[in-house]
């Protein structure tokens, strides 16, 4: 299913910023509700979700374009290759209590296109704190409030342009040097600028529209102050939705032992790397709805087995890998309004 018109959004910014940021109007490209894909290869419980809520939950991958040239999440500006105007940055919030640390994030692109040809042309994949108050949200025509937004930059990883796969959901896996440690709030994006210097465009996916419930946890910097405000507040409130930007928490924290969870779970897998078999221990905090899936590094899902209603403890489940091919794949637990995802590693 395909649907291409326009969104009436127009650009709404402080006065403070209006002279420094063009008047802009977001462009719906293409909308698929996922589970209507070819071969019902995925289903619209087919991501890994954000920390309050799950991302796409009515199956609507989304592009938004816009109307000015680029796009909504990603490379945006109507003069490409202005040093002030457009958005710098793009970044998914999770809220959280505790210590983890982000050992990759998967990133679904929608399109780029390539002006420059320059093979050295990258994005930077970031991880923020988020602290209260170091971004603007609500109704930006009077001045908007105070809301949590990114701050100290807590690791990075560049990533060639030439690299990045726009395939419809397919993981860009971008893996850190060392795991990056978040202690509380965070938040993982993508930074453009190199691309606003080589004139090349690229965007990310994003779920539809109210699918973020007014929960001002997705960001964007503007080139003209630095400055974050949540993309919803940008847009006049139309544009409430999720970036398509997932962490993975390292496999040495948030474990079964550990005194934290992580968004009222905790999680194992052993053997890790596995070869025809793995055990996937978890605990959760409260009494909830359990759903287990597996993705590979297409993001196609593998497995599912929906467990409902658990009481809070540890459970374990056993996965057979025996037909399952050398490589990454990554085991989400889903409660009823989180997950939590590990990577899980086949050799054979």
């Amino acid at each position: 299913m395909k649907k291409i018109y326009l969104a009436a959004a127009g650009l709404m910014v402080a006065a403070g910023i209006q002279a420094q940021v063009p008047t802009q109007s977001a462009v719906l490209v293409d909308s698929k509700r996922v589970d209507f894909l070819e071969n019902n290869q995925r289903t619209a419980t087919d991501t890994l979700g954000i920390s309050d809520g799950t991302f796409a939950p009515n199956g609507d991958v989304t592009s938004y374009g816009s109307a000015g040239g680029g796009w909504i999440f990603g490379v945006n500006t109507v003069n490409v290759g202005s040093p002030t105007t457009g958005l710098r940055r793009c970044a998914q919030g999770y809220i959280w209590t505790g210590d983890a640390a982000v050992e990759e994030v998967l990133i679904w692109f929608t399109a780029k296109e390539s002006v420059s040809a320059d093979p050295s042309a990258s994005v930077t994949v970031e991880v923020y704190r988020l602290v209260d108050g170091a971004a603007t949200g609500g109704d930006l025509s009077t001045g908007g409030q105070s809301i949590m937004g990114p701050t100290t930059i807590l690791g990075s990883k560049e990533l060639l342009f030439d690299d990045c796969d726009t395939t419809f959901l397919a993981f860009n896996t971008v893996t850190f040097d060392s795991p990056v440690p978040v202690v509380d709030d965070f938040a993982v994006g993508v930074n453009f600028e190199g691309l606003y210097q080589s004139g090349d465009t690229l965007g990310i996916l994003s779920d539809g529209v109210g699918d973020a419930e007014g929960l001002e946890y997705t960001f964007s910097s503007l080139r003209a102050n630095n400055a974050w405000y949540s993309t919803s507040a940008l847009y006049g409130g139309a544009l409430d939705n999720h970036a398509a930007i997932f962490p993975v928490i390292d496999a040495n924290y948030v474990g079964i032992e550990s005194n934290n969870f992580f968004n009222g779970m905790k999680m194992d897998i052993y053997p890790n790397p596995a070869v025809n078999n793995a055990q996937i221990a978890f605990a959760l905090e409260n009494n909830d709805d359990v759903t287990v899936q597996v993705f590979d590094i297409t993001g196609k899902t593998i497995y599912t087995e929906t467990l409902g209603s658990l009481s809070a403890g540890i459970h374990n489940i056993q996965l057979d890998t025996e037909d399952l091919a050398s490589g990454n794949y990554y085991v989400s637990i889903k409660n009823s309004k989180n997950r939590l995802t590990k990577k899980l590693v086949i050799t054979k």
